[in-house]
């Protein structure tokens, strides 16, 4: 979730233009082709400037709520308030938005090849997402910055054998699936073999 703020400001006429302008971005980014977060950076660029203003006159500032909650047993919400540049948030959000996988529970439902696969490429795209998150919690938030990817490590790792599980059950229905496949061709070449045989006579 992606909060966009303007200063605060007491004169209500300033507060309406205020108000008109962030409701554009809105619109804008609600209607984007690529996804209201894809092209936030375009977004805010082109509304300020059909509006002939700036940034840093309406006081642009950006809170970001990101919940984790794939791949870790735990949801993390990583949370950065006041970023003054769009483009602090546009990376980490292109970064850190992959598809949601939730390991689920013990005992539940067998996941298909695609949610798997999905878990394998996420697991593969782990550092590139820890990376932009480093990034932007060391321009924004610093003090918190340590603490919060401790956190997501010990809960990535902790994660693991779930993880691990999952994709093994997975490679065994696969192995079962290429041992069925194989014994089906085997029959299938027996009964053409008889058949051929049977018309030989």
């Amino acid at each position: 979730c992606v909060s966009i703020n303007s200063k605060s400001v007491k004169d209500l006429a300033t507060v309406i233009d205020f108000l008109v302008i962030l409701t554009a971005m809105k619109i804008k980014a609600c209607s984007a082709e690529n996804g209201c977060l894809a092209d936030l950076e375009c977004v805010v660029r082109d509304v300020l400037q059909e509006h002939s203003t700036t940034a840093e006159a309406l006081g642009l500032t950006y809170n970001i709520n990101l919940t984790c909650s794939w791949l870790v047993l735990k949801p993390l919400t990583l949370s950065l308030q006041s970023v003054r540049h769009v483009n602090i948030i546009q990376r980490l959000l292109s970064r850190c938005l992959p598809p949601r996988t939730r390991l689920g529970e013990r005992g539940g439902t067998c996941r298909r090849s695609d949610e798997v696969a999905t878990i394998r490429r996420l697991v593969e795209e782990f550092p590139n997402f820890r990376e932009a998150v480093c990034s932007a919690m060391t321009e924004t938030s610093p003090k918190t910055a340590d603490a919060w990817l401790s956190k997501l490590d010990s809960n990535f790792a902790a994660a693991a054998p779930r993880r691990n599980e999952i994709l093994e059950a997975q490679d065994r229905r696969n192995q079962f699936e290429a041992v069925r496949l194989k014994q089906l061709e085997h029959l299938r070449m027996d009964r053409l073999r008889r058949m051929l045989e049977r018309m030989e006579r």
